[in-house]
């Protein structure tokens, strides 16, 4: 954490109480999906004298890596913006690759995982022809799991396969409360391979991040807090605005239980005084407490069990009578999602 915040001095004094385990340092940094930002900042600051050499190697290693995996996957990105754009479509990118080209940062520093474009509810069907007709393959399954879908995924062809997810929302219907068409009238410019896109507002970008760690239960990847941060350091950036986006949307709870994770993980990045805007929660941290874990870099134990998962998400509801909602399995077929069928019985 010391290394990840450029705390030199409290790594430096860290490893004279004891010398960092290589195979431990090099397991969290790979499952903190932080290798290569963590070696960017070492080398940035020449001080991988606080790390052993052979995890210096991985952590350059694994940074090749992801810029190699970065190039591809942008390259099949700046294809797929063009088929979109030939529907007419404009879309909203999200996560890593609205990061990496918001703030200019290297394609080896913040590995994306895939691409993820918010289109308007009214032109899914559009672009997902679109992106057929591009040589996209269409998914198997409409959505990606059982609770009420908010974006599906296609799959690129070619020997090295590159995974896209179109939203038609940021979060989950039926458990938050949030029109996508606001989104678009709050998104900015922004540009990437020279094509115009859209990016979300700052601080819808912060609740979206935060949310998002809820639906993930609380995992251990890093990466999320430094995009936190980074969007936390732009200017007219108002935690308070946060906190009241997150409580329009249904979400306070959730944006809550994310910043005191955070808070404990990057006390300097998210003090006290931050925390505390988003509220005690003093009755879900007691209900909580028997899930609470003592490692440093977890909030809960166990998150990857289902019941413990449901447990998790039912606790993160705003409203009691808003439960049935948020846990509802998705039985429906809504117009968007309709279209996708219709778009595959097309392409079949």
């Amino acid at each position: 954490m010391a290394l990840l915040a450029e705390r030199w001095d409290d790594a430096g004094a860290l490893n004279r109480e004891r010398q960092p385990d290589r195979g431990a340092l090099s397991r969290l940094a790979l499952e903190c999906d932080i290798q290569p930002l963590l070696h960017g900042r070492l080398e940035a600051a020449d001080r991988f004298d606080l790390i052993p050499d052979k995890v210096r190697d991985e952590l350059a290693a694994a940074r090749h890596k992801c810029r190699m995996d970065n190039i591809l996957l942008l390259a099949e990105a700046e294809k797929a913006i063009d088929a979109l754009a030939g529907a007419g479509v404009v879309p909203v990118v999200l996560k890593g690759m609205d990061i990496i080209h918001r703030y200019g940062l290297d394609f080896d520093l913040r590995r994306m995982d895939d691409m993820d474009f918010l289109v308007p509810t009214g032109q899914v069907k559009d672009s997902m022809a679109a992106l057929a007709a591009a040589g996209w393959k269409l998914p198997k399954k409409i959505y990606d799991s059982n609770w009420a879908p908010y974006h599906t995924g296609l799959e690129s062809t070619g020997p090295i396969m590159v995974y896209l997810e179109i939203h038609w929302n940021i979060i989950q219907e039926g458990r938050y409360r949030l029109d996508p068409a606001d989104l678009f009238a709050r998104a900015g410019k922004l540009e990437i391979g020279g094509r115009q896109v859209l990016g979300l507002d700052i601080h819808d970008f912060a609740v979206h991040t935060l949310l998002h760690h809820v639906s993930s239960h609380f995992h251990r990847k890093l990466k999320n807090w430094v995009d936190l941060h980074l969007l936390s350091l732009e200017e007219g950036f108002d935690w308070k605005a946060v906190v009241e986006r997150a409580r329009e949307w249904g979400g306070l709870p959730g944006a809550a239980m994310s910043m005191r994770h955070a808070g404990r993980l990057f006390p300097d990045w998210f003090p006290r005084s931050v925390v505390g805007l988003f509220g005690p929660e003093r009755l879900r941290s007691f209900v909580l407490k028997p899930m609470a874990s003592v490692h440093p870099l977890d909030m809960y134990r166990k998150t990857s069990n289902r019941l413990v998962e449901m447990l998790l998400s039912a606790a993160m509801v705003s409203r009691p009578w808003r439960l049935p909602a948020a846990m509802r399995v998705f039985r429906g077929e809504p117009d968007y999602l309709r279209g996708i069928l219709e778009v595959k019985r097309h392409d079949s």
